[in-house]
């Protein structure tokens, strides 16, 4: 978890570590759940599929929803920098022009255990309107532990068949990101 980002340095410094014939039981452990844990959804990877029930109350899964290119925002409604986050990226004039065009959708999705925070959220003013949002109402996320949650926000960008293009991307890649792949003409 750093704002860096340099996972395949660290992914060959825990292969190194984890050569090493002397190293002691509770590092090999540690180090050995680290690496699988950031092995997880890596870039050209296609990420898990997961149940969720939509704004509207439909339900569906992840791989269903279609469209050309989706930012997925894994996120909790009352987390102070979700909400940061999501007021940032409400402003970016790039990404609501790709969005009104309809090239890329932002997708949240809770996936805690409180009905009720999703109900919140989802009839407040802080769900975008513009954005789809759902909830992963069987935990299938956290269950089996499809995405590295330990920090939230935590968002890929991803294209039409749910391979990443940028994983843990932060919020302010998000506009350069839209340009570089020609989203926002």
């Amino acid at each position: 978890v750093s704002p860096y980002k340099v996972e395949h340095t660290y992914i060959k410094m825990l292969q190194k570590a984890l050569s090493y014939s002397n190293l002691e039981e509770n590092h090999q452990r540690r180090w050995t759940r680290e690496l699988q844990t950031i092995n997880k959804n890596l870039d050209g990877s296609i990420l898990p599929d997961f149940n969720i029930v939509m704004s509207n109350g439909d339900t569906t899964s992840f791989h269903k929803i279609e469209s050309e290119y989706m930012i997925l925002y894994l996120q909790h409604p009352t987390c102070p920098t979700c909400h940061e986050v999501r007021n940032r990226m409400a402003n970016y004039p790039v990404l609501n022009t790709a969005i009104a065009k309809g090239r890329i959708k932002v997708l949240t999705v809770y996936f805690e255990d409180d009905t009720q925070v999703w109900k919140n959220f989802v009839s407040s003013r802080n769900a975008n309107p513009n954005w789809l949002h759902s909830w992963n109402y069987d935990q299938s996320i956290e269950d089996q532990q499809l995405f590295d949650t330990r920090t939230i926000p935590y968002m890929f960008l991803v294209d039409k068949d749910k391979k990443v293009i940028r994983k843990d991307i932060l919020v302010n890649e998000i506009e350069d990101y839209i340009k570089k792949l020609g989203i926002n003409e």
